[in-house]
């Protein structure tokens, strides 16, 4: 994903608007990393390159674990209190 995308997505449960990104390298592209909710507290992945910006019945945790698992030093706010679930 290109980090100008940022400039553009929301959340698609309340619309909310600039997410938050965590976990990325700082280059022009992102490969894995987590985009944050800071109103409804819910965060989503970004795989390859692709932000996968789903309703929370829609999400597989075990396959977004496995892409969490990869990013480093993410803060408490996501790891213990983001929706829709802990990652510890």
């Amino acid at each position: 994903m290109n980090r100008k995308l940022l400039d553009i997505l929301a959340c698609p449960i309340d619309r909310y608007y600039p997410l938050e990104l965590h976990g990325d390298d700082g280059s022009d592209s992102v490969q894995t990393a987590i985009l944050y909710c800071t109103k409804c507290t819910r965060f989503y992945v970004i795989d390859d390159g692709i932000p996968v910006l789903l309703p929370d019945d829609l999400r597989d945790r075990d396959a977004e674990m496995k892409i969490i698992h990869k990013i480093d030093n993410l803060p408490d706010k996501i790891r213990l209190h983001g929706k829709p679930w802990s990652i510890t």
